[in-house]
């Protein structure tokens, strides 16, 4: 029995990292944030720490799993066009996957105003 939940923390972790690189595959995106507002580099150093930037529940329902994802924008986007391309992307991904998704909610958590 413990070996089924240590195998199914694994592939948890493999689920946001694939979210993860689909989000930052999406032009306008300047990094995955924090629903805790920690920076995004304190995710990157300790990858434990990326389910506070995506939150991921409703799994084993069988209407689908609901994905929230917080993300950092660059200015020079539309925020509209840069959220639907995130939804879109990581619906695409985890489909691909044989998910079933019920939503993709895409919390902009702050815009980056660096040149």
């Amino acid at each position: 029995m413990k070996k089924d939940l240590k195998n199914k923390s694994k592939i948890d972790h493999n689920i946001y990292n694939i979210i993860s690189a689909s989000v930052m595959s999406v032009e306008g995106v300047s990094t995955l944030s924090s629903k805790f507002n920690e920076s995004w580099t304190k995710t990157f150093i300790n990858p434990a720490n990326i389910k506070n930037c995506i939150k991921i529940s409703g799994e084993n329902n069988k209407e689908g799993m609901t994905v929230d994802i917080y993300i950092i924008v660059h200015n020079e986007f539309k925020i509209p066009d840069i959220a639907w391309n995130v939804q879109r992307e990581v619906k695409k991904t985890l489909n691909d996957l044989k998910f079933v998704v019920k939503s993709i909610n895409v919390h902009v958590q702050g815009i980056d105003f660096k040149i």
